[in-house]
């Protein structure tokens, strides 16, 4: 995954395409297939999120508690079994 890092202190997250507690950060140019969350985006705010290509996953992108201020778009979805996911559970 690209990943561009402002100022951002970051947690990996096993089977998802991105990590919590980021911001100020580039998401681009990934190509995530079979992965459990596809791009997962949690406590994590003014990133931005565009031209990847998820498929074959749960969630294409899972945007949930404390993340706000994030820009999504020119992402593909395919063949996943939601392609957007909004919440405010903590994981």
């Amino acid at each position: 995954m690209v990943l561009s890092f402002a100022e951002s202190v970051s947690y990996y997250l096993p089977d998802s395409g991105f990590c919590r507690n980021m911001s100020n950060s580039i998401a681009r140019n990934n190509i995530i297939s079979s992965d459990a969350d596809g791009i997962l985006v949690s406590q994590s705010n003014n990133n931005k999120i565009y031209n990847n290509t998820i498929s074959n996953s749960q969630y294409g992108i899972m945007v949930i508690f404390g993340s706000s201020g994030n820009t999504f778009y020119s992402n593909i979805i395919k063949n996943c079994s939601h392609a957007i996911l909004t919440s405010n559970f903590k994981r």
